[in-house]
C-alpha cells in the first residue's frame, strides 16, 4: 500500500493522469469474478498482461488500456520512477495506434451480475469510518510523526439500511438501551480493524469477546469492546463513546462515534505492525452522500450476506 501511495502522490504522475488519461478505479475482487459484459471486458484486457488469473487468482495492478480493451501498459506495486516509465511507454504506444483504435465507443452494458455488484440499498445511509494509528507524546495520543508506515489515516464506509435506521430511532425514542447486536457486531467485526498498512483481516464472530455498548434517550453512546484471535497474537480492546442524533422525521441527523483502544498484531497484508500493544483510534461520522467516494462499498461487503448479518456468526 505504501508504494502505491508514493506513486499517486508524485506530482508528475498526477499531472499526466489529469491531462492525458481518464482514470478509472475498480475492485479486482469483484471484477475478476463478475459474469457480465464489464467483467468480461476486464478479464480480456487484463489477460493481455502478466496476470492471467489462473484458477481465479488476483489480477490486481495498474493498467493503461484503450476504450476498446487493448492493453498498453501494466505495472503493480512499484515506485514512481517505474510507474512513470510505464506511463510514458503506454503513451508512445497510444500515439502509434491508428485513429480507428482511438475512438471511444461505449456498448450497451447489458445485464449486470448482481452477485458481484454492490449498491447502497434504497434509503440507506453511509457512515464514514476513519482509522488512525496514534502514539503518545507529551502525555497525549497524537498522530504518528515522520515517514513511518501506517502513519496516515485509512478510510472505509459503514452502510445502514433504511429499516435499520428506523430501528435505531425507535430505540432512542423508547428511552435507549443496548444497541442492536447487528449494529455493534457490524462495527466491531468489519470496521474496528487496523487497515493503516493494507487490507486487514476482519474479525470472526468467535473473536468478539466483549460487546457491551448502549445508547441513552439523548443518543449518548458508551460501552466497551474487545476482540482477539484464538492464539491471542492479534487483538483490539477499548471503549466506544459518542452520540447519535435524529431529525424530527426519524432520519439520522448525526453520527459521531469514537473507538479508542489498544491494538496488537498484524495480518497477511498488514505486515510491519508496531511491537506490543499500541494506540489505535477509529472515528465514525455520518456522510450526507454527496461525495461520490463515500459511496464506495464497505471493505467487508465482499461477503454481502455476512456483512448484513454480522451478529449471526456467518
Amino acid at each position: 500500500m505504501t508504494d502505491r501511495l508514493l506513486v499517486f502522490s508524485n506530482p508528475e504522475v498526477q499531472k499526466l493522469l489529469k491531462e492525458k488519461f481518464i482514470p478509472v478505479a475498480g475492485n479486482d475482487w469483484y471484477q475478476r469474478r463478475r459474469q457480465d459484459a464489464e467483467g468480461e471486458f476486464f478479464r480480456n484486457m487484463a489477460s493481455q498482461g502478466p496476470r492471467k488469473g489462473e484458477g481465479g487468482s488476483t489480477r490486481q495492478g495498474h493498467y493503461v488500456f484503450t476504450s476498446g480493451g487493448k492493453l498498453l501498459g501494466y505495472n503493480n506495486n512499484r515506485g514512481a520512477e517505474r510507474r512513470l516509465a510505464m506511463i510514458h511507454d503506454a503513451l508512445k504506444k497510444w500515439e502509434a495506434l491508428p485513429d480507428a483504435e482511438k475512438k471511444a465507443e461505449v456498448p450497451d452494458r447489458g445485464k449486470v451480475d448482481a452477485k458481484f455488484t454492490r449498491n447502497l440499498p434504497e434509503g440507506g445511509r453511509i457512515i464514514n469510518v476513519y482509522i488512525r494509528a496514534l502514539e503518545k507524546r507529551n502525555g497525549k495520543a497524537m498522530a504518528m510523526t515522520g515517514e513511518k508506515v501506517g502513519r496516515l489515516a485509512a478510510v472505509d464506509h459503514l452502510w445502514l439500511r433504511a429499516s435499520e435506521e428506523a430501528e435505531l430511532h425507535r430505540l432512542v425514542k423508547a428511552g435507549g438501551g443496548e444497541l442492536p447486536a447487528w449494529f455493534t457486531h457490524r462495527i466491531l467485526r468489519y470496521h474496528l480493524v487496523d487497515s493503516t498498512r493494507g487490507e486487514p483481516p476482519l474479525w470472526k464472530f468467535s473473536e468478539v469477546k466483549t460487546n457491551q455498548i448502549s445508547i441513552d434517550a439523548k443518543g449518548k453512546v458508551h460501552g466497551a469492546f474487545g476482540m482477539r484471535t484464538e492464539d491471542q497474537k492479534r487483538g483490539y480492546a477499548g471503549a466506544l463513546h459518542g452520540r447519535i442524533s435524529f431529525n424530527s422525521d426519524g432520519k439520522l441527523a448525526s453520527v459521531e462515534l469514537l473507538a479508542n483502544g489498544q491494538h496488537w498484531g498484524e495480518g497477511r497484508y498488514t505486515k510491519g505492525a508496531r511491537p506490543g500493544k499500541t494506540h489505535l483510534a477509529v472515528y465514525l461520522e455520518l456522510s450526507d452522500g454527496s461525495n461520490p467516494a463515500d459511496r464506495i462499498p464497505p471493505q467487508g461487503m465482499h461477503w454481502e450476506r455476512a456483512y448484513w448479518n454480522a451478529q449471526k456468526g456467518m
